[in-house]
């Protein structure tokens, strides 16, 4: 049954997450679906102020550390040995605790099985499909060079005969000096993959079943098309670095042979951009492309609320989709109260959804 969520009760969750520093948008996603499970149970198709409540008690009813007041007809306390404070403070560490506002992900890093090669028929076709027609000039900087006259496979350069024309005295009327440019360098395929471990949890519990499998998918893509160069952007342990630049297929192939687990936090604005920036130092031609690995869950930027966060991810991501419009976005399968996350964050955007079984 359809249960519908005003967005006013979305608005006050995503607020009430943010002064109790909630981590991620889970929190919200968990209290959000325990009281459409209350609604839906009753056979209401609204959440109520008082499902609100009641899913706030359940959600964290796990961090209440308040003791029930003690009953008048209460057993005497029993006195035991008093033990030496070392004691207690090691025990004190041996013990795990939910933090009341975690601040880092858990350092414990999930394990990858072992690469292999593994086909994936909707991403092979987008692949392979026709690149879609750059928004902006095809001939900016790192894509062409200049030459002389005008030689096979190059274009006129209007900017560059502009200038020329006008440093040899043009007036109107006259004619150009014309100037040609002749595409310099191979297309791009800019991967990033988010290696968090919120990417990581995915599948099971000891092993990244997805991001193993979209490691192992993505090796194939280069045997289709040797001539292209690689790029490869990869957030791990809270670190956002290059791990190939121009690479052929065969180092792509090698080097994600070395991805073997997964760490951190989810900081996939700040990828974004760094994406986006390094695609507008080359340049875009016409068969570039973009393939983005991640389950969409960023992390919340500091001091900044879910939806914030959420603005500011849809705008990088808008800024890097309008520089490559042939971008892919390669993804696990969500669970049914998170179905609309990523089709959310991609609206408005030429992002094609890649699910991967």
């Amino acid at each position: 049954k359809n249960v519908d969520i005003p967005e006013n009760l979305r608005t006050e969750v995503a607020q009430k997450a943010a002064r109790l520093k909630l981590e991620g948008v889970r929190a919200e996603l968990g209290v959000l679906r325990t009281a459409r499970c209350a609604a839906a149970w009753r056979g209401d198709t609204t959440i109520s102020e008082a499902d609100l409540a009641e899913a706030w008690i359940l959600c964290l009813g796990h961090r209440r550390t308040d003791l029930p007041p003690e009953s008048q007809n209460s057993k005497p306390k029993i006195r035991h040995p008093e033990t030496p404070a070392g004691d207690l403070e090691s025990k004190r560490l041996k013990m795990p605790k939910t933090s009341f506002s975690p601040e880092e992900a858990n350092s414990e890093k999930i394990s990858f099985e072992a690469p292999h090669n593994l086909a994936h028929s909707e991403l092979a076709s987008w692949w392979e499909s026709t690149p879609k027609k750059p928004l902006s000039d095809n001939f900016v900087s790192g894509t062409s060079r200049p030459v002389p006259t005008n030689v096979s496979h190059s274009r006129l350069c209007w900017t560059s005969s502009l200038k020329a024309s006008l440093m040899r005295g043009w007036t109107p009327g006259n004619p150009w000096h014309m100037r040609f440019r002749k595409t310099a360098r191979r297309s791009n395929l800019w991967l990033f993959i988010d290696a968090s471990r919120s990417t990581g949890t995915f599948g099971s519990s000891t092993s990244a079943h997805f991001l193993a499998a979209a490691r192992n998918v993505i090796q194939t893509l280069g045997a289709k098309t040797f001539g292209s160069r690689f790029h490869v952007l990869v957030l791990q342990n809270g670190k956002i670095g290059w791990w190939i630049k121009r690479g052929t297929a065969q180092a792509v192939q090698k080097t994600l042979g070395g991805l073997t687990e997964a760490s951190g936090k989810s900081h996939l604005t700040p990828a974004l951009n760094q994406l986006r920036n390094a695609i507008q130092k080359q340049g875009v031609l016409e068969g570039d492309r973009v393939l983005l690995c991640s389950d969409g869950m960023l992390s919340p930027e500091t001091e900044k609320t879910i939806s914030a966060s959420k603005k500011r991810f849809r705008k990088a991501l808008l800024n890097l989709s309008q520089k490559i419009s042939t971008t892919a976005w390669l993804h696990p399968q969500l669970q049914r109260g998170m179905r609309h996350w990523l089709p959310e964050l991609t609206e408005g955007t030429p992002v094609r959804l890649i699910a991967l079984d």
